[in-house]
């Protein structure tokens, strides 16, 4: 079912509650040193003895749109109507702070049922859409040290901790492990790593029937469940998982590159497999010998074989490479035998570029022959302009 974001009315829906509830397993504990010299802080993440649920009852100042001290605020979201009621599903609420000409989200919430289907995504791209048009500077908001997942989210997105404020809530912050973390995103960095350009197309991509999103720690299960599968990980060069602990692992320390996204079918916003463009310095020898150009690599859970899902998802990100990127060349490779990647590449108009013997295959403890493929932006652009990119 698709959703559409909408504008919500001030007139109409000022004083809707906002059921802020959830349960965290995680916290960052806040550790901070002072001395004559220095200051010092660290954010260290660790597990509650037992998971801790939050909801709007606790607070003496719950969450609800278009609050009075918000006074330019507006409101962005998803509802449901009967019988002439409307419901509330998802919003996102910014409000400009002027003096600083930066763009606050003071709300965002999606229903439970709605979860995991690029939603929340779509709501931030609202809010960068909105900066963008203001010209505002950066986007700020805040959420707290305990919500783990919410952090994850808004990292996903290009966010970085901004700072925080060990007494805001109450004078026992630090004890119940919910400091405020103020979080910002630049729009332009001019003197940084990147641009908000470039962050902000990198975020989600999508097709007629797949979301290609940055992964999340809550993905591990999904990944287990396909990555255990001995067909799909040895002919890719890599063992099955043993545990979801291990697939846990590899979001956080494999699949958290810039340009590696969850491949997930847009009815349920479920992970199926990965597909990740590896950018020339990343980690590991790559094929990517200069600024523009990358590598492409790929592999889809076995229930999901033989349906064209592979090559859409493949279509989608060579257009990302060529169009939002700016790369030159994209490449390629499979591993002797392995005919159903083979056929993916040739299928997205990759062309077969050399053989290499005696590979080392360093997860799999063993040497293998490789074939090299390379797909140039003039190649794929004179194949888009006669229709056959879809071929």
């Amino acid at each position: 079912m698709e959703h559409k974001i909408v504008p919500l009315p001030k007139d109409e829906w000022k004083g809707t509650p906002i059921m802020m509830k959830y349960t965290t397993e995680e916290y960052y504990d806040l550790e901070i040193s002072e001395s004559d010299e220095a200051f010092g802080a660290r954010m260290i993440r660790k597990k509650f003895e037992i998971p801790v649920t939050h909801t709007p009852e606790e607070y003496d100042f719950p969450d609800g749109l278009y609050q009075d001290h918000w006074e330019n605020a507006e409101a962005y979201g998803i509802y449901t109507e009967e019988n002439g009621k409307k419901t509330m599903m998802a919003c996102i609420e910014v409000c400009p702070e002027e003096w600083s000409n930066r763009l606050m989200v003071t709300e965002l919430w999606v229903h439970d049922s709605l979860h995991r289907q690029g939603i929340g995504t779509a709501l931030m791209n609202k809010a960068k859409e909105i900066a963008r048009a203001q010209g505002r500077r950066a986007i700020i908001l805040e959420t707290q040290s305990c919500n783990v997942r919410a952090i994850a989210f808004y990292r996903s997105q290009g966010f970085e901790l901004l700072g925080f404020d060990k007494c805001c809530y109450t004078n026992r912050d630090i004890e119940r492990h919910e400091i405020r973390f103020n979080f910002v995103y630049y729009m332009d960095r001019r003197a940084g790593r990147w641009t908000e350009k470039e962050i902000f197309i990198k975020r989600t991509l999508e097709t007629d029937r797949l979301l290609l999103r940055h992964w999340e720690e809550s993905d591990a299960e999904d990944l287990f469940n396909y990555a255990c599968d001995p067909d799909v990980g040895p002919i890719a060069g890599w063992p099955p998982h043993q545990n979801v602990d291990e697939s846990l692992n590899v979001i956080r320390n494999v699949f958290n590159g810039k340009e590696a996204y969850a491949i997930c079918l847009k009815e349920d916003g479920k992970a199926i497999g990965a597909v990740e463009l590896k950018l020339y310095g990343s980690r590991g020898n790559g094929l990517a010998k200069a600024d523009d150009e990358c590598e492409l690599g790929y592999w889809l859970g076995k229930p999901f074989w033989g349906r064209g899902i592979m090559p859409e998802a493949v279509r989608e990100m060579l257009r990302h490479a060529f169009e939002d990127l700016g790369m030159q060349k994209v490449w390629c490779g499979y591993y002797e035998g392995n005919s159903k990647s083979k056929r993916v590449q040739e299928k997205c108009g990759f062309r077969y570029q050399w053989k290499a013997e005696n590979v080392d295959v360093t997860l799999m403890h063993e040497k293998r022959t490789e074939h090299v493929n390379l797909l140039t932006k003039e190649d794929w652009e004179t194949r888009k302009n006669e229709g056959n990119e879809g071929s």
